[in-house]
């Protein structure tokens, strides 16, 4: 259900730019990519060195094994992905601040990182560009906190799917 939720906001933002902070195992990424055909897809993740950083134990573990993004490797969409690699918290995101049609926050789950990642998809969003952020559910309380914080008019596409619109004229 959020991966079909991904694919049509992706689809409907006809979108240039996508940003996905969090990687895992690329399944998402390879969605993004395969919804925009035309867009350019990075994604970021931790390296294999810093798995330790990771907030959720099967991260960690992906992440230590060199695991991240081999669900779009070798994927004709894989042209089109830029795999960036480092501390989504320290990450330097100034390249792409005010460029993106599209950010996905689905990386640590922490409230510390998911305030992080949420203000870092704020800085990275383009006047009339969506933010979506996975895993926003009472499981998660750190993410939904995050969130709530921003005062937005956030709107809950799916049970762990939340999406904010920015209004601003694209």
């Amino acid at each position: 259900e959020e991966l079909r939720a991904i694919y049509q906001q992706a689809r409907r933002a006809l979108t240039d730019r996508i940003f996905e902070i969090g990687t895992f195992d690329g399944a998402t990424t390879h969605v993004l990519a395969r919804s925009a055909p035309e867009a350019e897809v990075l994604t970021l993740d931790l390296p294999p060195e810093s798995a330790v950083l990771a907030s959720v134990a099967q991260e960690a573990t992906h992440a230590g094994a060199g695991e991240v993004g081999s669900r779009f490797r070798d994927t004709p969409e894989a042209s089109r992905i830029t795999q960036l690699l480092g501390d989504s918290t320290t990450f330097d995101y100034t390249p792409w601040e005010g460029a993106v049609d599209l950010v996905l926050v689905d990386a640590g789950h922490e409230y510390e990182n998911a305030r992080a990642d949420s203000q870092a998809a704020l800085r990275l969003l383009r006047p009339g560009g969506v933010i979506l952020w996975d895993d926003y559910e009472p499981g998660w309380p750190g993410v939904v906190r995050a969130v709530d914080e921003l005062q937005l008019p956030v709107v809950r596409l799916t049970p762990g799917l939340a999406a904010y619109f920015d209004p601003s004229p694209g």
